[in-house]
């Protein structure tokens, strides 16, 4: 108890509503606390709390005395407990109502705004996906239109004569319908012949880099033919006295071939990439997209329970110290007797033990004093 005091003491006074008042302006609440009396009560919690699971059944009310609002918030801390997935029994609902325990009250504040503040960003990121949708659909509207106006060049190209113009002018209401279907059948003829066109250029293009390729190849066949007719020159003049060293030119040379091959696939491995690289499908980017949303959520819940875990760690430490202190040596004679003695209730006998151990520790120490 004194270790606990100690540290609600070590608190400043004014922090509690600075995080209280912080917590209402991310909500836009118009008001602002004043009394730090209220973030002892279950009101605030139950409130502040309901509007942000307005979604799902929220049935805590607040309690009428001490009692039924103890049971209320710690309803509230284990329903916490529950969506953050986190132990949270390091704060105590009973410290908060009737010890005015300001540890407990800093740690509910702090997680409370985390978890706003992660709500905004969720409704941040989802606005700014739908806007990007909406970018997207225009995108396609504005491709199809250029499609459409490409198609109005394709119809002058073909040169539409005046009296097919004419004809489709002077139509009467009655054969509307039967000339609409043609029309859309045109359009379906000429969204064809521009599919074609583009398979056609995509075709060329392929050609063209085939043709490279074998450009290439004709290139480096014509090198080689040229460093055969050196080698033959070369062995010409040196004759039969050179026919070691011709040897070791030989294996040279054909080293370098084998290098000249290799280079060669990884050119075309190369090439073959990239032309994959240019044909992506919309279905895997968007998994892409979900895979890192996924992600970031995972590293922001691994950074709370890393700050939930330090915090743990901080109160523990005081804790431990204190029971090793003052407890533990005691308690260790006791279950040594007991295990010593065995009797029928080790409990009671427990309990008689570390009293009348107790009791004597005391009176040695006055005896000192």
């Amino acid at each position: 108890m004194v270790d606990s005091n100690s540290q609600s003491m070590s608190i400043p006074e004014g922090s509690l509503l600075r995080i209280a008042n912080n917590i209402l302006n991310l909500l836009d609440y118009p008001s602002e606390l004043e009394n730090e009396e209220d973030l002892f009560l279950d009101d605030f919690y139950i409130a502040i709390v309901g509007n942000l699971i307005s979604d799902r059944k929220f049935d805590l009310q607040p309690g009428k005395d001490n009692e039924e609002k103890v049971e209320s918030l710690t309803q509230l801390i284990n329903l916490l407990s529950d969506i953050i997935e986190m132990d949270l029994s390091h704060i105590s609902a009973k410290g908060i109502i009737n010890d005015h325990d300001r540890v407990s009250a800093k740690c509910l504040l702090e997680l409370i705004e985390e978890l706003i503040k992660a709500l905004i960003n969720e409704n941040e990121k989802e606005e700014n996906e739908e806007s990007e949708t909406d970018n997207g659909r225009n995108q396609k509207i504005e491709e199809i239109d250029q499609e459409d106006s490409n198609l109005d060049s394709i119809n002058q190209r073909h040169n539409i004569s005046e009296g097919n113009v004419n004809k489709h002018i002077n139509i009467t209401d009655e054969n509307l319908h039967g000339n609409e279907i043609q029309d859309d059948d045109m359009i379906e003829d000429l969204s064809a012949n521009v599919k074609k066109m583009k398979e056609a250029n995509d075709k060329k293009k392929e050609e063209k880099k085939v043709e490279k390729k074998e450009e290439k190849k004709e290139e480096k066949k014509e090198e080689k033919k040229e460093e055969k007719k050196e080698e033959k020159k070369e062995e010409k003049k040196n004759g039969k006295k050179d026919g070691k060293k011709d040897g070791k030119k030989e294996e040279k040379k054909e080293e370098k071939k084998e290098e000249k091959k290799e280079e060669e696939k990884e050119e075309e491995k190369e090439e073959e990439k990239k032309i994959e690289t240019k044909i992506i499908d919309p279905e895997e980017e968007e998994k892409k997209k979900k895979e890192m949303e996924e992600k970031i959520i995972q590293d922001k819940l691994n950074e709370l329970k890393e700050r939930e875990k330090k915090l743990l760690e901080k109160k523990s430490e005081v804790i431990r110290r204190y029971l090793s202190e003052n407890v533990m040596p005691l308690l260790a004679k006791g279950v040594l007797n007991i295990c010593q003695n065995m009797p029928d209730d080790p409990v009671e006998e427990l309990a008689n033990f570390l009293l009348e151990n107790r009791f004597n520790e005391v009176m040695e120490e006055k005896d000192k004093k």
